[in-house]
């Protein structure tokens, strides 16, 4: 079954991953899209299994929290880095999510934060990869706050750049209602990429030092609110 898409109007995008037994794991759920989910899951009579967040959000709130109360027999998981409270999983990096169908291998992606991790899915002979604000349509996340690091989000790029290219890429972001790319796109269009698979470290960490945009709205009451 393919990967549902939920866009907010926030340019937030959540995942819902389902196969043939009704099963379920939700990535980056947004509150704004809380409903829709919820009313995905239940017309769909779905069985939520997991709840992930690629990382501790510091420009939306997450409603795993909400998820949980709704299905308390899914778990929640975020990297073994995170401080969040509520996590149960503690995800390591080559940990495997498995249901019927669906595989879902977590790597970390240390970068744009410190406990950042993308999941790669292998379903139906296919390859995606949910890369949180790893890789963006076009671009990367930023590195300038949450422990980022503009090294460490080269290396987990590079390790990107050894899947197929035609591996399709669900980012968490996009403000131009795109929803998935694919890495061969972003090889020959993404610039921060490309310099990756040219092998340009030092110009890529110079371009992440120079590149310290304003914080997001809500800054502060996102990162404390996710933190719960």
């Amino acid at each position: 079954m393919p990967t549902k898409q939920f866009l907010s109007t926030q340019g937030v995008i959540s995942f819902l991953i389902t196969n043939s037994d009704n099963e379920a794991i939700l990535i980056d759920p947004s509150f704004d899209m809380s409903q829709k989910i919820v009313l995905h899951l239940k017309l769909n009579k779905l069985n939520l299994k997991y709840i992930l967040d690629t990382h501790t959000h510091a420009d939306f709130f997450s409603s795993r929290g909400l998820f949980k109360t709704l299905y308390p027999d899914a778990k929640i998981g975020l990297s073994q880095y995170s401080q969040t409270k509520d996590n149960e999983l503690k995800l390591v990096d080559e940990q495997v999510l498995e249901l019927k169908n669906i595989k879902l291998s977590v790597w970390q992606a240390s970068g744009h934060t410190n406990e950042s991790l993308v999941f790669v899915l292998n379903q139906d002979n296919q390859t995606s990869i949910f890369t949180g604000d790893t890789l963006l349509i076009g671009g990367t996340g930023r590195t300038d706050f949450q422990i980022g690091d503009p090294l460490s989000l080269y290396k987990s790029l590079e390790r990107i750049l050894t899947l197929s290219d035609k591996t399709i890429i669900y980012p968490g972001h996009n403000y131009e209602g795109q929803t998935k790319t694919s890495l061969a796109v972003e090889k020959l269009t993404n610039k921060r990429l490309k310099l990756v698979l040219e092998g340009k470290r030092d110009e890529f960490v110079e371009q992440m030092n120079n590149h310290k945009p304003t914080k997001p709205d809500l800054f502060e009451e996102s990162l404390k609110w996710n933190s719960i």
